[in-house]
Formats: structure tokens, C-alpha cells, sequence
């Protein structure tokens, strides 16, 4: 499966940052995604979305929703967020086990 969304961009992340500022997910919904990526990491949860959305489309070919077009926008949306969530994630990681404990 080839993969068509691009790497994020210093200016899509501080893009990213300003629009996360300005909305209302709060600081408990940001809690409850970091547990939930625990559970399964964003590549992962990406991964399995797509197949399921690819095997949606395979089985209601013939009879897709009115308004699959607003369904497939929010699905590349939410995909494209996942993708970047994981690699923010891997970027934490490493930056964070590269660094020494403190005492």
C-alpha cells in the first residue's frame, strides 16, 4: 500500500500548534489520546483504519453514501493527524531516551 501524504513542515506544526491553542480540546481530552495511543500507537491505529476504510469501500462500491465525498475528506483528515501524531510521538521518544535521568 503506498503511502501519498507528505511530511509535516515546521510551518504546518507551528500551523498545527496555533489551531490546537484556539480550540476546545481540553487538557483531559489530550490525557485520554496519550492513553489511548499507549494502547495502540498512532501508525498502528492508522494502519488499521485504512484497511478498514479500503474494505468499506470495496464492499459498498455499488452503493456509497450520498455523501461519501465529506466522509473520504474527514478520513484523509483524521489519517493525515494519526501519521503526524506518530511521528511527533517517535521524535519524543527518541528525544527522551536519548536524554540522561536525573538524579
Amino acid at each position: 500500500m503506498e503511502d501519498n501524504t507528505k511530511t509535516s513542515s515546521p510551518s504546518d506544526n507551528a500551523h498545527s500548534t496555533h489551531i490546537l491553542l484556539r480550540s476546545a480540546i481540553t487538557p483531559e481530552i489530550m490525557e485520554r489520546l496519550g492513553s489511548f495511543f499507549e494502547l495502540m500507537p498512532p501508525h498502528a491505529f492508522r494502519d488499521h483504519l485504512i484497511e478498514l476504510y479500503h474494505n468499506y469501500i470495496l464492499h459498498e462500491h455499488d452503493t456509497l453514501p450520498y455523501d461519501f465525498r465529506e466522509l473520504a475528506e474527514g478520513m484523509i483528515i483524521f489519517l493525515d493527524f494519526l501519521k503526524y501524531a506518530g511521528e511527533e510521538l517517535d521524535a519524543y521518544h527518541v528525544t527522551h531516551a536519548a536524554a540522561p535521568l536525573e538524579k
